[in-house]
């Protein structure tokens, strides 16, 4: 299934812009997920965000955690979610 059957409409996430921590002035938060990479955070802030993500979104950072969360089990050397993703729009 693709992003969009999930969120259920279309989102062109090329369409967001990578912003640095100099440059978050004038921006509001919308939601931060922990997660496996850009469209997995994307996803899990638009299912779980209380109004109309999809037409507030703008901007995203991307913070990389200090301690990664580890797998258990098999795999227990690699990391389930290695990236943090904060998303804003505009004030």
């Amino acid at each position: 299934m693709s992003l969009e059957q999930y969120i259920g409409r279309t989102f062109d996430l090329r369409s967001l812009i990578l912003i640095t921590e100099d440059e978050l002035k004038g921006k509001k938060s919308l939601g931060t997920a922990r997660g496996q990479d850009l469209v997995h955070c994307f996803y899990l802030v638009a299912r779980y965000y209380e109004g109309d993500f999809l037409s507030m979104v703008k901007y995203y950072s991307i913070e990389k955690p200090s301690e990664p969360i580890k797998e258990e089990g098999e795999e227990a050397q690699s990391t389930k979610f290695p990236v943090s993703i904060n998303f804003y729009g505009d004030k």
